[in-house]
């Protein structure tokens, strides 16, 4: 099993580091120990996670990643991250869940990455225009089903 899950997390996230989509651009983060990033509070995160529904075309689904496999996400693209910050954080923190948005670029499109971490997984939803593996397309008609699949993530 850790050697599938370790298979899966270099599958997906070799699209985002081969466009460096970690070192691009922080935009937000419900972190308030991060000087350096927007803090906004969770319970906005929805809000804006509906708003980059409601912007891109397509979304992926990452979602599903326990902490061990997290780990070796760290472990296998960057060490010194400010993402591995954060789960240092979330350990000495009150808080049960730190949320974080980058934006970056793939080969076709920009890319907007909402991670949640909570304290035994994290999520990743990527919003695009172009193609990346495993698009879902956005749109009025599923915009209820992803916001109520979107509300257990943040539970």
């Amino acid at each position: 099993m850790k050697k599938l899950l370790f298979v899966l997390l270099v599958v997906v996230f070799s699209s985002l580091k081969s466009s460096d989509v970690f070192g691009q651009q922080f935009l937000w983060s419900t972190s308030k120990e991060m000087n350096d990033v927007k803090s906004i509070p969770l319970t906005m995160v929805k809000e804006k996670v509906m708003e980059y529904y409601d912007t891109y075309d397509y979304y992926v689904d990452h979602t599903g990643y326990d902490m061990e496999g997290f780990n070796k996400f760290i472990e296998i693209f960057d060490k010194d991250s400010k993402i591995k910050r954060l789960k240092e954080e979330l350990i000495k923190s009150d808080s049960k869940k730190i949320t974080i948005c980058v934006k970056g670029n793939s080969e076709n499109s920009s890319v907007t990455s909402v991670i949640l971490m909570g304290e035994k997984n994290f999520d990743i939803i990527n919003f695009t225009n172009g193609g990346l593996p495993g698009i879902q397309p956005t749109g009025n008609y599923r915009k209820v089903k992803f916001e109520k699949w979107f509300n257990t993530l943040m539970e």
